[in-house]
């Protein structure tokens, strides 16, 4: 698969990205800016305003990215069961499926929030400061599970589409268009579950002994503690170099396999012809 360079200029021109790189830029900022000035240190507290205005996007879109397998296992899954007819679907299933995707993103944010101190200022900015732990795992625990169940039933999906291409030989040139396509697309979609289900797996499963166990720990400890296991900046870099690698591993599969293709002898050529006209 070549590099999209209109695709990856639209990425790298995204109001959103630029969004999110500002709210970043001014979260940051402004830290250095009361870390290092005269402020007394009881007023260097983030305010609350301030905490919820650079968190709240920060884990809409951490939960939102994390059901992004989840709806697109959804999508392939319609795709697969109904091949003969989906290329010409209409895009009411594409924007249902990124509404969905919203919502769950939404729902969460709003659960992870329900029980979050509104009232009193914290010492370190973090929504996942709730005074019910469960508000926080049980979300990670649900993202965990269809993260899991997206990945198994990518598997599947690989293998029922394997099946119809070898077995059903009536298939217009369309319907096999499209079981090409649902295997190349779920082999590129399967290698993404794995890693982000990986990471998912990872940060969540660490991250929720520290909200059983934080309200009974020295708030120095427990942030430090948190830090550590904050390794979504190196994910960032990690995810694109395996897909793109992975990728590339595919593209030079399929090209070998044309070329094997094209190999064929002449005289099978013409009898295959033969017996299509016979």
């Amino acid at each position: 698969m070549t590099c999209d360079e209109e695709l990856v200029e639209k990425i790298s021109n995204s109001n959103v990205l630029r969004l999110v790189e500002i709210s970043i830029v001014f979260q940051h900022g402004s830290d250095l800016f009361l870390y290092f000035s005269n402020i007394p240190v009881c007023e260097k507290v983030p305010s609350i305003k301030r905490c919820l205005f650079t968190r709240i996007p920060y884990i809409f879109g951490l939960f939102c990215a994390s059901y992004s397998t989840v709806f697109m296992v959804i999508e392939r899954t319609i795709a697969t069961k109904r091949y003969k007819k989906y290329e010409n679907r209409q895009k009411i299933l594409g924007f249902s499926l990124i509404l969905g995707q919203i919502f769950m993103g939404a729902a969460t944010t709003f659960a992870i929030f329900y029980k979050f101190d509104f009232e009193n200022a914290q010492e370190f900015c973090s929504g996942s400061q709730s005074s019910d732990p469960y508000y926080v795992i049980v979300p990670e625990i649900v993202a965990i599970l269809s993260n899991f169940l997206a990945f198994f039933q990518f598997g599947r999906l690989f293998k029922i589409n394997r099946k119809i291409r070898v077995g059903d030989s009536a298939n217009n040139l369309s319907q096999k268009y499209q079981i090409e396509e649902n295997l190349n697309v779920v082999r590129i979609l399967r290698a993404f579950t794995k890693c982000d289900f990986i990471f998912i797996l990872i940060y969540f499963t660490m991250g929720i002994p520290f909200h059983l166990i934080g309200k009974h720990m020295d708030h120095a400890e427990y942030y430090a503690l948190f830090e550590v296991i904050y390794f979504v900046p190196l994910y960032s870099l990690i995810m694109p170099a395996y897909i793109y690698r992975f990728s590339k591993k595919q593209r030079v599969e399929r090209l070998n396999r044309v070329e094997r293709k094209m190999q064929v002898s002449e005289d099978a050529y013409f009898q295959f012809i033969h017996n299509q006209w016979t």
